[in-house]
C-alpha cells in the first residue's frame, strides 16, 4: 500500500503564476544532437475538488519559441513545424488526474498546430508557500500524434517537456 503525502489543497480554481512558471522542452537533432527551448507561458488553472486536483488547463504562445539560435526559432514558429501564425497558441487540457506518492499523473491532450496528441504528465510538489504551491510538470511529447511531421532523421519524435510552475490559491 502506497501512503499519499501530497498536501491538502484548497478547493477551487488555481492560476498559474506567469511569473513564476517556465516552460522547456528537449529533442534530439540529427539523432545526436540535443536541442533545448523555452516557450512563453500565458495561462494556466488547475481545479481542485475535495482537496484534490481533478482537472488542468495549460496555454503557451507558440511564436515565443526561443532555444539560443534565431534561424531555427524562426523555422519552428513557421509553417513547417508549429504554425505559429494560424495557431499561435499550444494548449495542454488533462482529461484524467490521478494522485501518486508526491504528486499527481495526468492523462493530458497537446494542442499544436491545430491537431492535438495524447501526453502523460507528471506533476511533483517541489514547494508550499503562504498561498503558493510549486510543481514540476514533466512528460514526453511523440510529435507523431500532432501535424507536425518533422523527418525521423532530423528531429527527433519525441520530445521531452518540462514545466516550472507556481500555482496560486484561489482567494
Amino acid at each position: 500500500m502506497t501512503t499519499t503525502t501530497l498536501p491538502a489543497l484548497r478547493d477551487g480554481t488555481w492560476t498559474v503564476d506567469l511569473a513564476g512558471t517556465t516552460a522547456t522542452f528537449t529533442a534530439r537533432e540529427l539523432g545526436f544532437i540535443r536541442v533545448s527551448g523555452g516557450l512563453t507561458v500565458t495561462g494556466g488553472t488547475a481545479t481542485v475538488v475535495g482537496g484534490r486536483p481533478v482537472a488542468a488547463t495549460a496555454t503557451l504562445d507558440a511564436g515565443s519559441v526561443r532555444t539560443g539560435n534565431a534561424r531555427r526559432d524562426r523555422d519552428l514558429a513557421g509553417p513547417r513545424f508549429f504554425r505559429a501564425a494560424e495557431h499561435p497558441q499550444i494548449e495542454v487540457r488533462t482529461t484524467e488526474v490521478t494522485p501518486g506518492e508526491h504528486g499527481w499523473s495526468a492523462a493530458a491532450v497537446f494542442t499544436l498546430a491545430g491537431g492535438g496528441a495524447p501526453l502523460d504528465l507528471r506533476a511533483t510538489v517541489t514547494g508550499r508557500g503562504p498561498g503558493r504551491l510549486h510543481l514540476t510538470i514533466a512528460g514526453v511529447l511523440d510529435l507523431g500524434g500532432t501535424p507536425v511531421r518533422p523527418p525521423r532523421w532530423l528531429i527527433s519524435h519525441r520530445v521531452a517537456i518540462e514545466v516550472q510552475a507556481t500555482l496560486r490559491e484561489p482567494r
